[in-house]
């Protein structure tokens, strides 16, 4: 009778343990809403916060002669507006290219040769919009453009994609 109590009580034990490691499971599998994709030109929401591309142009290098800048790849300018709906202060985060193969393209954090560049530490007022120029140096293609809150955490991050398509996007 014993051994069967003991026997139990084991069963019951690693039952629990299991059921905790199924749940912590299915805690992490859980399923985030899809990051919603807006058309350039649109107002992409983001939470309380609104992206807007206005215009992308490719550039073979930046600045004048005698040292004009070059690329690796090619320069692709976006004239973004940023737009704050809080009654706090807002940090704009780092954006990134996305490319239809998944490769992604961090935005250059030297803007030498660009006017009006945005820069990195780009910090909105309440109810402030903001309108300036981002810099990539990426191969010429389509592209979605990664934009975001201004989460502590990246895990809850809230980002949406805007399409760049390179048809729209001039040649310089």
């Amino acid at each position: 009778m014993a051994l069967a109590l003991r026997a139990s009580s084991s069963w019951r034990s690693i039952s629990f343990v299991l059921l905790i490691l199924l749940c912590a499971v299915a805690a992490g599998c859980a399923h985030r809403a899809p990051t919603p994709v807006y058309q350039m030109g649109e107002r992409a929401e983001v939470g309380p916060y609104v992206y807007s591309v206005l215009e992308a142009h490719w550039a073979g290098k930046l600045g004048d002669e005698p040292n004009p800048r070059l690329p690796r790849h090619r320069f692709l300018l976006i004239r973004i507006s940023v737009t704050n709906g809080t009654p706090k202060d807002f940090s704009v985060p780092q954006m990134t290219l996305i490319s239809q193969s998944n490769v992604e393209y961090p935005e250059l954090a030297e803007g030498s040769g660009v006017r009006d560049w945005y820069g990195l530490f780009r910090r909105l007022g309440p109810s402030e919009t903001v309108t300036r120029w981002i810099l990539f140096d990426a191969p010429h293609s389509d592209y979605r453009l990664r934009v975001g809150d201004d989460a502590f955490d990246p895990a809850d991050m809230k980002t949406a994609l805007i399409e760049v398509p390179t048809r729209l996007a001039q040649k310089q």
